[in-house]
Protein backbone atom coordinates (compact mmCIF):
# COMPACT_ATOMS: atom_id res chain seq x y z
CA UNK A 1 0.00 0.00 0.00
CA UNK A 2 1.25 3.36 -0.06
CA UNK A 3 0.75 6.55 1.33
CA UNK A 4 -2.70 7.04 0.41
CA UNK A 5 -3.91 3.74 0.72
CA UNK A 6 -4.05 2.48 -2.68
CA UNK A 7 -2.11 -0.25 -4.34
CA UNK A 8 1.04 1.26 -5.91
CA UNK A 9 3.39 -0.23 -8.80
CA UNK A 10 6.02 -1.38 -6.61
CA UNK A 11 3.62 -3.01 -4.03
CA UNK A 12 2.42 -5.04 -7.51
CA UNK A 13 5.36 -6.01 -8.04
CA UNK A 14 6.93 -7.22 -4.59
CA UNK A 15 3.73 -9.68 -4.61
CA UNK A 16 4.61 -10.80 -7.95
CA UNK A 17 8.14 -11.44 -6.15
CA UNK A 18 6.55 -12.95 -3.09
CA UNK A 19 4.33 -15.12 -4.87
CA UNK A 20 7.33 -16.60 -7.33
CA UNK A 21 9.76 -17.37 -4.73
CA UNK A 22 7.04 -19.72 -2.90
CA UNK A 23 6.47 -21.37 -6.18
CA UNK A 24 2.88 -19.69 -7.16
CA UNK A 25 2.07 -18.60 -10.43
CA UNK A 26 1.00 -15.05 -10.40
CA UNK A 27 -2.36 -14.63 -13.15
CA UNK A 28 -1.35 -13.57 -16.63
CA UNK A 29 -4.01 -10.33 -15.99
CA UNK A 30 -1.95 -9.59 -12.64
CA UNK A 31 1.71 -9.63 -14.07
CA UNK A 32 0.17 -7.70 -17.36
CA UNK A 33 -1.48 -4.97 -14.82
CA UNK A 34 1.82 -4.97 -12.78
CA UNK A 35 3.92 -4.32 -15.46
CA UNK A 36 1.43 -1.81 -17.33
CA UNK A 37 1.67 0.48 -14.17
CA UNK A 38 5.29 0.18 -13.53
CA UNK A 39 6.15 1.27 -16.90
CA UNK A 40 3.24 4.14 -16.85
CA UNK A 41 4.01 5.43 -13.35
CA UNK A 42 8.17 5.71 -14.32
CA UNK A 43 7.28 7.48 -17.47
CA UNK A 44 5.08 10.08 -15.99
CA UNK A 45 7.33 10.35 -12.93
CA UNK A 46 10.16 10.81 -16.03
CA UNK A 47 7.77 13.70 -17.31
CA UNK A 48 6.65 14.92 -13.95
CA UNK A 49 8.38 14.10 -10.81
CA UNK A 50 5.72 14.95 -8.68
CA UNK A 51 3.13 13.30 -10.48
CA UNK A 52 1.51 10.98 -7.96
CA UNK A 53 -0.75 7.84 -9.77
CA UNK A 54 -2.31 7.06 -6.89
CA UNK A 55 -3.70 10.31 -6.33
CA UNK A 56 -4.02 10.78 -9.54
CA UNK A 57 -6.35 7.59 -10.04
CA UNK A 58 -8.67 8.46 -7.03
CA UNK A 59 -9.70 11.68 -8.54
CA UNK A 60 -10.41 9.73 -11.80
CA UNK A 61 -12.11 7.40 -10.07
CA UNK A 62 -14.26 10.08 -7.50
CA UNK A 63 -15.32 12.43 -10.37
CA UNK A 64 -17.04 8.86 -12.64
CA UNK A 65 -19.32 8.11 -9.06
Amino acid sequence: MDESGGLSPAAMAGMIDVMERHGLRPPRAMLLLSRTLITLEGTLKTIDPGFDLASEAELLVARDR
